[in-house]
């Protein structure tokens, strides 16, 4: 919050202005459980500071303990883990959104991702390290690296040859180039405009190949009411395509909420002969949702 007082000067005919300025609440820490179709039962425990400062060392336990290190630089810290019956997963994220005062942003990240499939389990561990760069016209581009370890265990006695030749560790490297614009009117709750992306990655290690990939967001006003809630339609449309042979743990696929209702999660995918979804070389889909506030 902030407040400005008037200041009287020498002059009568002019005023300086005293602007005070409070720091509201920038950290949160989120605790939930939650249980769906695509991921079974899964718990939350998430740390998020948006005004984080990484070089604000805490001087003793107090300033640790109350918050006061750590904090005032505009950069963001999160922690998440979301172990599950299903699937678990895990993250910290550190991000800077202005390297050297210059409208580019990097982020630096760890994840971890298990789940258990059809007929086996994927265990992945990598890392991420992603530099973009943003315009005064919305549009933005960037490129980004990815470090990944896919290990594929506990293999059923009639796993598809897909599988089985994927066994064990599976090393991957990504370098992603993309391009953007966003002319949406808010980073969480947008009304209004449009948010669009497209980019290629090209990985290699254990296997080769590319992924181009592109996603179109609209957004639209449908109603506003007497308390400026508003009904919102956003329609979507993606795409993409692999150049090359890629494993089936980085192919695409389709169905459960985030994707086609109706259908399984990963249901809308070729199969093997035992009936286990393998994967897509090519991917499109589209989506319309209308967002009715309750209040």
């Amino acid at each position: 919050s902030a407040t400005i007082a008037a200041v009287s000067t020498a002059d009568p005919n002019r005023k300086d202005a005293l602007v005070t300025i409070s720091e509201g609440q920038t950290g949160s820490v989120i605790l939930g459980a939650g249980i769906g179709s695509d991921s079974g039962v899964i718990g939350q425990i998430a740390y998020d500071q948006r005004n984080f400062d990484i070089a604000d060392w805490p001087e003793n336990w107090n300033e640790l303990i109350t918050g006061k290190s750590f904090r005032g630089a505009g950069q963001r810290l999160r922690i998440s883990l979301n172990p599950g019956t299903r699937q678990s997963s895990y993250l910290v994220s550190f991000t800077e959104p202005y390297v050297y005062d210059k409208p580019v942003s990097m982020e630096v990240a760890g994840t971890g991702f298990e789940r258990e499939w059809e007929s086996y389990t994927e265990d992945r561990m990598g890392g991420r390290l992603g530099f973009e760069k943003r315009y005064s016209d919305d549009w933005r581009r960037g490129i980004s690296f990815r470090l990944d370890n896919v290990d594929v265990t506990d293999l059923e006695s009639d796993a598809p040859s897909e599988v089985r030749d994927i066994k064990g560790n599976n090393a991957l490297f990504g370098t992603r180039f993309y391009i953007g614009k966003d002319t949406t009117d808010s980073r969480f709750r947008p009304t209004k405009g449009y948010n669009f992306d497209l980019g290629y990655e090209q990985v290699t290690l254990d296997h080769n190949f590319g992924i181009l990939s592109g996603t179109q967001r609209w957004y639209h006003t449908l109603y506003e009411d007497l308390s400026e809630l508003k009904t919102v339609l956003e329609t979507k449309i993606r795409g993409g395509t692999i150049v090359g042979d890629a494993p089936l743990f980085e192919k695409f696929y389709a169905g459960g909420t985030s994707t086609i209702r109706g259908f399984d999660y990963r249901g809308v995918s070729p199969r093997a002969a035992n009936g286990d979804p393998i994967g897509s070389d090519w991917i499109i889909n589209g989506s319309a949702e209308v967002a009715v506030p309750l209040g």
